[in-house]
């Protein structure tokens, strides 16, 4: 265990030569980003991607690349050295890692901290993936889950913008599509769409989504749009003002923009 410490920490304290002369050209686009609330119902995987010119450009593994996992739950705050990432596949001319925090570091109504770092084994460098200097730690808040299935009605504005097909909604948690396939929305006329989800009891409260349009086909090119549900027994939860498309400027029938009855959203938006 202390030597895993003095390990980050030497890690820490050289962090600006290793940025500066690694051969590596450039890691990061570590998920799940910092700040987000994580769930202690089982491990957490983390991701992060290196890109090193002439080597993860090609297809497979980029050789003589391993990258490590450090962290530290707020028990105790002392960094610990992960099972090794593993490699899991291309994106784009990048190569992607996954690791793992197991559950036991994941306490509910505190924290972990995470350090990632790309090792080269060619010539000894290495980058940090993620965070920010000096310490280049991400922090996941652990959170608790959801006590109990929560109805989600989420209703968006999207007069004016043309639209082939049906619309979604798609997102982080299963219910959502875990980000592989939207859920229809129903259109209510006059630029209004709506559907009401079911985030089913255990699951993150927190739901990072989009919405789609042209048969869920094309997605918002903007920022994921971030919810925290209650935890506190609600079973029912309306976004209180619709979404519009990319976050324009767009007038909707009333039905969309003002806050109705549960009841009214239900019998329209099933």
């Amino acid at each position: 265990m202390k030597k895993l410490l003095t390990l980050t920490v030497i890690l820490l304290a050289l962090g600006t030569v290793g940025q500066a002369w690694a051969v590596l050209g450039w890691a990061g686009n570590a998920w799940p980003t910092d700040g987000s609330n994580q769930v202690p119902t089982g491990p957490l995987n983390v991701y992060a991607q290196v890109w090193k010119d002439g080597v993860t450009d090609a297809a497979g593994q980029g050789a003589d690349i391993h990258a490590e996992l450090y962290y530290a739950p707020s028990s105790n705050g002392v960094f610990v050295l992960a099972p090794p990432m593993t490699y899991n596949g291309d994106i784009g001319n990048n190569d992607e890692y996954v690791g793992q925090i197991p559950q036991s570091a994941l306490i509910p109504g505190g924290y972990v901290d995470v350090q990632i770092v790309i090792h080269d084994d060619t010539d000894g460098t290495w980058l940090f993936a993620a965070g920010d200097a000096p310490s280049y730690t991400i922090r996941y808040n652990v959170t608790d889950v959801l006590p109990n299935d929560v109805e989600v009605g989420f209703r968006l504005c999207a007069n004016g913008i043309e639209s082939t097909g049906d619309v979604c909604v798609i997102g982080s948690d299963p219910a959502l599509g875990s980000w592989s396939a939207g859920v229809v929305m129903n259109d209510d006329g006059g630029g209004s769409y709506g559907v009401t989800v079911i985030i089913p009891a255990g699951s993150n409260p927190t739901l990072e989504y989009k919405y789609q349009k042209d048969g869920c086909t094309t997605w918002e090119s903007t920022p994921n749009r971030v919810i925290t549900l209650p935890t506190d027994g609600t079973a029912f939860y309306v976004i209180p003002a619709a979404d519009t498309w990319e976050n324009q400027a767009l007038d909707c029938n009333p039905v969309a923009t003002e806050v109705d009855t549960w009841d009214g959203l239900k019998s329209r938006y099933r």
